[in-house]
């Protein structure tokens, strides 16, 4: 379930460059954790998603490298709202 979970989610990152962690196909992976899928047709999804990641690894919209500059005042800005909300309660 969680590797079809995580392919799933990797799909979608490259398709629309968004992480959805609230998943809208959690009674599906539910379903499957539970058995839905043969061993077999655990594997065929799998490599199916596979396939389809490295199709829209080429074509995907997103940078080839992160905003490194973009990532670090994103975390000094969390970092400081976090502590000033710790200190005001």
């Amino acid at each position: 379930m969680h590797l079809l979970r995580l392919l799933r989610e990797g799909i979608e990152i490259l398709e629309t460059g968004q992480v959805h962690v609230y998943r809208s196909d959690r009674e599906w992976l539910r379903a499957v954790k539970d058995g839905l899928l043969s061993f077999e047709e655990l594997r065929e999804t799998a490599s199916a998603y596979e396939a389809r990641l490295e199709q829209l690894y080429d074509t995907s919209p997103l940078p080839e490298e992160p905003d490194a500059e973009a990532v670090e005042a994103l975390v000094i800005e969390l970092q400081e709202r976090f502590l000033w909300e710790t200190r005001s309660a």
